[in-house]
């Protein structure tokens, strides 16, 4: 399993197109597979 970060900010001197976030939240995404992956592929 995998897991890692996607950050998605606006260009630099770009304002949000929304009010800036006060806070952060984590949000984790993954995959499952109850059969052989390479038998998949």
């Amino acid at each position: 399993m995998v897991h890692g970060a996607n950050v998605i900010l606006p260009k630099l001197g770009v304002p949000y197109p929304f009010p800036k976030p006060h806070m952060v939240q984590v949000v984790t995404l993954g995959e499952l597979w109850k059969s052989d992956t390479k038998v998949i592929i």
